[in-house]
């Protein structure tokens, strides 16, 4: 029973705003640049087909539905959201259909070809439509190409790592990482080189413990020392052993002092021994030098005497007057001799004098005595010296009772002090000593305080029992390296199962947190997985490559049914039918060569025009083949546009034979010239030729 398109009803598709058309048996649908035709042609396809996807069609527009009557006893209607298309009801009555049977049906935008090869068909296409074992390419198109490459070599799958392999040799390195783990898990968790590290940590911390207890012990025995120290150090004031030093310094200072300033007195009072005499000289010097010296005149005694002689006379003469006067006259002048007299025998007596105080100067100073001004300088040299003396003298006095007190302050502060005082000469000796030993004491206590620091304990109020250990800071020091020691490597040890631990939850999924027991398990758990899966690939991988090997048997016979197909009734008549010229098909290798009377030519060395009729004509005679009997209906979008004009109307006739043989045509042109060609063929069908013009 024929398969026809009996009404075809569209909207709102791009630029058809309505069509609607009852298709003849050769129909023509006409429409220039963007009247629509290829969007109705896609809306036939997506409405009919089921793989309309892989035809590279638009997005999908426009309502409607396509009418379609042969498929059953009724009509039945496909649309783009239909669920059911063709394919559902010929796989319904015809097993074995290819599932790219609408290629054959349908030739869009003037693609003649099956396949976008040189030539537009291969060996694919051939075996798609002609083999009888196309079954066995779904079932090798569901093996992979890498698992279709691979090979068994021993025990060991050998392909290319991809796919199912790559994913099996995933797996294998999977189970492989996690028997890592495990191997590291007996090394680092479950014993070894860690528990050697436990152990010894234990022992040193113990031995550090005992260690620690013996320093605590020495530290005590030091404190106690220092504090036997300070007590003694307590028993002397310090601050009344440095005032006594002190006053020490300051009473000695005083007596140096005190027989400097002796000296000083002495050697003043020594210099100014004749400050008494100087002086005493000085005044008598002045004085005697004061006085003028008189010589004796012996004419006043004359004068005298006559004066005499004449107040004689006078009283003899009678004159009383001259005569008193002349007396007194003479005994003035006598008086002034007898002062002479008396005077220059002063003067006698101060020169006599004034060489005695020269002798004395002379004896004194060991010098002559030049005048007054000497004695004056003398005088004033000496009196410094005299002052001086006089001066310190009494500082002296006053010194001397000083000293006398500060010795008695002295002797109680040594008394205080607990100390020898009673010789003087001693209280250098007796406050050094004990000043030493203070400074011994207080060395004494700073060194057992840098001990005890060293030690960096606080002392422990009651005793500390440490039996056969004595504190020794070398092994001490010693024995914290190691531990230090070990437990660094613990700790990397620990960190290592740290990283272990995240790459075993990497595995199973579990949270860093979970215990390591579980975490055990949980990676046994996971390795039985992988091992599982890792088998049940295997299984697959091997059961297809032995799948594989049942094909390669079965396609031995391939190339024989294509050749038979390529040469079958059905083929060859419409190959003839179309190109009026090749008779015969052949396939070498994947080359498909035809064959006319004289030569032979692949087809992809064809020109355009020839390759579209070829193609035309395996379309046709393959969907004969396929579907035997029955007719069905062919949509041609511009098939023949690239073909030469002769062509075109061999085109045109083999269009017009296959409806005279009940096949339905729908062909959609902008081309004038096919257009018509196909008015001019179409007057032979009467009513069965329906054109239509897109506006």
């Amino acid at each position: 029973m024929p398969v026809r398109i009996s009404e075809i009803n569209v909207k709102s598709l791009g630029p058809i705003e309505s069509v609607t058309m009852k298709p003849g048996l050769f129909n023509l649908i006409y429409g220039r640049n963007e009247k629509g035709k290829t969007f109705l042609v896609e809306f036939i396809i997506r409405s009919l087909f089921r793989n309309a996807k892989d035809w590279k069609l638009r997005s999908a527009r426009g309502q409607g539905r396509i009418a379609v009557e042969g498929l059953n006893e009724k009509t039945e209607f496909f649309s783009p959201a239909s669920p059911k298309k063709l394919e559902d009801f010929w796989e319904q009555e015809k097993s074995g259909l290819p599932p790219d049977f609408s290629r054959l049906l349908a030739v869009k935008g003037a693609e003649a070809e099956l396949v976008r090869e040189f030539g537009g068909v291969d060996r694919a296409v051939l075996k798609n439509f002609l083999s009888g074992v196309d079954f066995l390419d779904r079932i090798e198109g569901r093996i992979s190409k890498t698992v279709q490459s691979a090979r068994v070599e021993g025990r060991t799958i050998v392909g290319p790592k991809q796919g199912e392999i790559k994913e099996k040799n995933q797996l294998e390195e999977q189970l492989q990482g996690i028997d890592r783990l495990f191997v590291q898990l007996d090394k680092g968790y479950s014993g070894g080189r860690r528990a050697i590290l436990v152990a010894h940590r234990d022992k040193t911390e113990a031995d550090l413990v005992r260690m620690e207890a013996a320093r605590r012990a020495q530290a005590r025995q030091i404190a106690e020392s220092i504090r036997a120290l300070e007590d003694e150090r307590k028993r002397v004031d310090e601050d009344a052993l440095k005032s006594m030093r002190q006053k020490l310094h300051h009473y000695h200072s005083r007596s140096a002092e005190f027989k400097r300033k002796g000296h000083v007195q002495e050697d003043a009072e020594r210099r100014s021994l004749n400050y008494e005499w100087l002086r005493s000289a000085r005044d008598e010097y002045r004085e005697l030098v004061k006085q003028k010296v008189v010589r004796a005149n012996p004419l006043l005694l004359v004068l005298a005497i006559l004066f005499a002689v004449v107040s004689v006379a006078c009283i003899v003469l009678g004159r009383s007057v001259p005569a008193i006067l002349f007396l007194g006259a003479a005994m003035v002048l006598f008086v002034l001799r007898m002062n002479q007299l008396h005077n220059a025998a002063e003067q006698a007596m101060n020169a006599e004098e004034l060489n005695g105080l020269r002798k004395e100067f002379q004896i004194r100073y060991g010098q002559v005595l030049s005048g007054l001004s000497q004695l004056e300088e003398q005088v004033q040299k000496t009196e410094a010296d005299y002052n001086e003396s006089r001066i310190l003298k009494k500082q002296l006095a006053e010194d001397l009772r000083d000293l006398d007190a500060m010795k008695q302050e002295i002797r109680a502060g040594f008394s205080d002090l607990s100390l020898e005082s009673s010789d003087e000469a001693s209280w250098r000796a007796s406050l050094a000593d004990t000043e030493e030993r203070m400074k011994g004491l207080a060395a004494g206590i700073e060194e057992k305080r840098i001990l005890l620091a060293r030690l960096g304990v606080d002392p422990p109020d009651a005793p500390v029992q440490v039996e056969d250990m004595e504190f020794d800071e070398r092994t001490y020091q010693d024995l914290r390296i190691r531990l230090g020691d070990i437990d660094r490597e613990l700790d990397e040890n620990t960190r290592k199962l740290e990283s272990l631990k995240q790459l075993i939850c990497q595995q199973t999924g579990d949270e860093i947190t979970v215990a390591w027991p579980q975490l055990i398990q949980n990676l046994k758990n996971r390795r039985t997985q992988i091992l599982s899966d890792l088998q049940d690939q295997q299984a697959r991988i091997l059961g297809k490559i032995a799948l594989m090997q049942v094909i390669g048997s079965v396609r031995k016979t391939e190339d024989a049914k294509i050749e038979y197909g390529l040469n079958s009734r059905e083929i060859v008549d419409s190959v003839q039918a179309v190109t009026r010229r090749y008779n015969r098909l052949r396939l070498e290798g994947d080359t498909i060569l035809v064959s006319d009377p004289h030569q032979e030519f692949a087809v992809a060395d064809l020109s355009t025009g020839a390759q579209e009729q070829i193609l035309l004509a395996l379309r046709i005679g393959f969907a004969s083949r396929l579907m035997r009997q029955d007719r069905l209906f062919l949509i041609l979008d511009d098939a023949f546009q690239y073909s030469d004009w002769e062509r075109r109307r061999y085109m045109t006739d083999t269009m017009v034979g296959l409806a005279k043989h009940g096949w339905q045509i729908l062909y959609f042109t902008m081309d004038d010239h096919i257009r018509d060609l196909f008015d001019e063929k179409g007057k032979a069908f009467g009513k069965d030729y329906v054109r239509m013009d897109l506006k």
